[in-house]
């Protein structure tokens, strides 16, 4: 096949066509096999809004790196009475470090350590920490990807709380909240994908997701809502009645009633593809920070093109890496703030590529620190960057 390659593109000559005209089956075998070594994806079609317009702006262009290239993956951050700053790795690492240090400590990991932990084939094997956040007792509770939900005392011990719901074991357990009363509620975001196939939950688009909830008197896990469109990141509202809930491939922030029980839709057609959601450091302004991967806004956006195309995913997802795929995925990243009823208020962005794929926003008195699920870094802007007395209209619906 190389060899009939070679000629052909050396100049059209008949006897390269015929080598490649007998290439051809054997490239179509080649083709075939590699497909048919892959997982079987079910992607279903899917309608989105009009893409909606972004007002661009370079607020964060300019973030300081820390512990670049030994930190990877910080994806979400919890803050102890001490100043101790925590962050969950790719490699099951959660480390700490003060706002002044220069250096991290590793607090525990959630996983045996190997030399090959930090890749995706280990994941499962070496855990994966996502969102934390500490309870009343000073507890570290953690999602775990893999490992399921996780209470880590201050000397780094950990406890497994639940690692299934209604006999069936987690898949991919992702965004975390606790109530006032220490209730911990945290969102299930596949029920056929692990966290290192995140990309064919991402192309299938399916509702598979679970919203549940982990009483620590009783130890019973509650299922709350099911068949949801990837859901992330949690955040309480301010009054504690109410979760807002990110749903990554819907583009969309719900919120679930924790009186009635009832799910809605909160904010649509976001311009990014969002994943975490905090409330706003100051309790009087009643916002929301959502940290958005990406991108998805005019005059392209490609999880947009895919959404009613099945057939696309399919070919993209078997053929081309997952590496690759990321590669490709414009590196606009923002912070978002949106209000208790939904409206976009203003965006933090950086179109440089400096800090991609944004996910969560963290607030200490000096710093913003920006999270992320796979860059090798820990990034921080200084607080006063989020200037949120000038806030303005960021985006706006076709």
């Amino acid at each position: 096949i190389i060899f009939s390659l070679s000629l052909f593109f050396s100049g059209p000559s008949p006897l390269a066509i015929m080598f490649l005209t007998a290439a051809l089956p054997w490239l179509a075998v080649l083709l075939g096999w590699q497909i048919s070594k892959m997982p079987t994806l079910e992607p279903e079609a899917r309608v989105l809004g009009p893409l909606p317009e972004l007002i661009q702006n370079s607020r964060l262009a300019g973030a300081e790196r820390l512990f670049e290239g030994q930190a990877v993956g910080p994806e979400s951050f919890a803050e102890d009475a001490q100043g101790w700053i925590y962050t969950g790795l790719t490699d099951g690492r959660i480390i700490r470090f003060k706002e002044d240090a220069k250096s991290f400590e590793v607090f525990t990991r959630t996983g045996p350590e190997l030399p090959s932990c930090g890749s995706l084939e280990m994941e499962p094997v070496c855990g994966r920490p996502l969102a934390l956040h500490f309870d009343k007792a000073g507890n570290l509770i953690v999602c775990d990807a893999y490992k399921g939900l996780l209470s880590i005392d201050q000397k780094g011990n950990i406890q497994p709380l639940a690692v299934e719901a209604e006999k069936q074991p987690f898949m991919l357990l992702n965004g975390l909240a606790i109530t006032p009363d220490g209730t911990i509620y945290f969102t299930e975001t596949s029920r056929r994908w692990t966290r290192n196939q995140i990309l064919y939950e991402s192309f299938e688009a399916r509702p598979t997701g679970r919203l549940m909830s982990y009483n620590p008197q009783t130890r019973e896990v509650k299922v709350l809502a099911r068949n949801m469109f990837f859901p992330n990141g949690l955040a309480l509202s301010r009054d504690a009645q109410k979760l807002l809930i990110v749903s990554t491939t819907s583009a969309e922030v719900l919120q679930y009633d924790l009186r009635s029980g009832k799910l809605s839709t909160l904010a649509s057609n976001l311009p990014g593809i969002p994943d975490n959601i905090t409330p706003h450091p100051d309790k009087a302004r009643k916002t929301f920070l959502v940290g958005l991967g990406t991108r998805r806004a005019k005059p392209f956006s490609l999880p947009h093109f895919l959404a009613p195309h099945p057939w696309a995913k399919v070919l993209l997802g078997k053929l081309v890496p997952y590496s690759l795929i990321v590669a490709l995925v414009p590196k606009h990243s923002f912070v978002l703030e949106l209000s208790e009823e939904g409206e976009i208020l203003d965006t933090w962005q950086d179109p440089t590529g400096r800090t991609p794929w944004i996910s969560e926003v963290h607030f200490t008195e000096k710093y913003a620190y920006l999270g992320s699920w796979c860059n090798p870094f820990v990034a921080r802007v200084p607080a006063y960057v989020f200037a949120f007395e000038k806030a303005q209209p960021a985006s706006k619906s076709a």
